[in-house]
């Protein structure tokens, strides 16, 4: 983000408006990598419940809980994992919201922004995996 204002007023309140931007900014990039994380956990997860779903229902399977293993029913490992995928889901969803209201924000700040500064003010983030 790019500031140079030679020839106009910036008010504390226009000041305030650029800090916050630059906080959503941030906050956008940190949700953008969680989004990221997350699609991969996802992708393990169903990678691993396929190969689960080729085995006999009574065939035990090791289940990692915390540091070790201990062997389950394959039909208990595949429940362990819907509910993992579940709340990976869940999880996924409220990213996927919080980024979507960061964008209004943002939106509406280089409206007001762009409005006031024109093109002395630069608001474009580096194209990343928004």
């Amino acid at each position: 983000m790019t500031t140079a204002f030679s020839n106009y007023e910036v008010t504390a309140e226009d000041q305030q408006r650029i800090n916050y931007f630059s906080r959503l900014v941030t906050q956008k990039v940190d949700l953008v990598e969680e989004r990221k994380k997350l699609k991969q956990e996802k992708e393990k997860l169903e990678d691993a419940q396929l190969e689960l779903e080729l085995l006999d229902e009574d065939t035990e399977v090791h289940r990692r809980i915390g540091e070790c293993y201990v062997l389950v029913k394959q039909s208990q490992a595949v429940q362990f994992l819907n509910t993992e995928k579940e709340s990976l889901e869940s999880k996924l969803q409220e990213t996927e919201d919080k980024l979507e209201k960061i964008k209004v924000e943002m939106d509406e700040l280089k409206k007001i922004l762009y409005g006031k500064f024109g093109s002395a003010i630069n608001l474009e983030e580096e194209d990343e995996d928004s």
